[in-house]
């Protein structure tokens, strides 16, 4: 996310960040979906980042700006949609899933995995420190900063390469709608319809995607 990612500096004001996005949150809140442009909520949220001296990642303002032009097609083409309204089914299935009891039971049982593990380890570990501290050999403290500047440095790595996968994916679908609409142009009838609806269906994706990378960035910093 943001500080592994080495986006937010170390001073930043949690209290104004947290305060720009609660007054983001009322406003769309407070309006009717079919006035949300989400290029606008995009570009809204990447105003606070820059105002608290967060950075945002390159791929993801050329990700950003991609959205508002094929939001724009899509006007174009079918002024009567709802983006949102497309978009909200979807997220909402994605919701459900990830609160399923399969999905909640799986992560609970790697949870109580990992906790065994480390009470398993946890006596020998003690009774090695305690050793160390009673032959006063210090050198186990700095091997110990050593393992985990190395670990969170593998862990930065780990995620921008998850956050490029998740691009390159996002990418390709953005290529097929727009290969889908560039078809539809001298389609007509069903094929039209159905030109058209693949691209409804490739916006709402990626309209899921990127709010969710959003939403877990800034919920990271929490």
């Amino acid at each position: 996310a943001i500080i592994e990612m080495e986006a937010a500096p170390s001073r930043v004001n949690r209290k104004s960040f947290e305060k720009d996005i609660d007054q983001i949150i009322e406003k769309y809140l407070s309006m009717p979906m079919s006035e949300i442009r989400i290029d606008q909520l995009i570009r809204e949220i990447f105003q606070i980042a820059f105002a608290n001296h967060i950075k945002i990642p390159r791929e993801f303002a050329l990700l950003s700006k991609t959205l508002g032009t094929l939001q724009g097609l899509l006007e174009k083409l079918d002024p009567q949609l709802d983006s949102l309204a497309v978009a909200k089914p979807i997220a909402k299935k994605l919701i459900i899933q990830s609160l399923s009891p399969e999905k909640i039971g799986g992560r609970a049982k790697k949870d109580l995995w990992k906790y065994g593990e480390l009470l398993h380890m946890l006596p020998s570990a003690m009774l090695n420190f305690l050793t160390k501290m009673e032959e006063e050999d210090f050198t186990v403290s700095f091997e110990m900063k050593e393992e985990d500047r190395i670990r969170k440095q593998m862990e930065k790595v780990s995620n921008r390469i998850t956050f490029s996968v998740m691009l390159l994916a996002v990418s390709i679908i953005l290529a097929g709608v727009l290969v889908a609409s560039a078809l539809s142009a001298g389609a007509s009838g069903e094929m039209y319809r159905l030109n058209l609806l693949v691209l409804k269906s490739g916006f709402a994706v990626e309209s899921v995607i990127v709010l969710g990378l959003i939403v877990s960035m800034f919920r990271s910093r929490k």
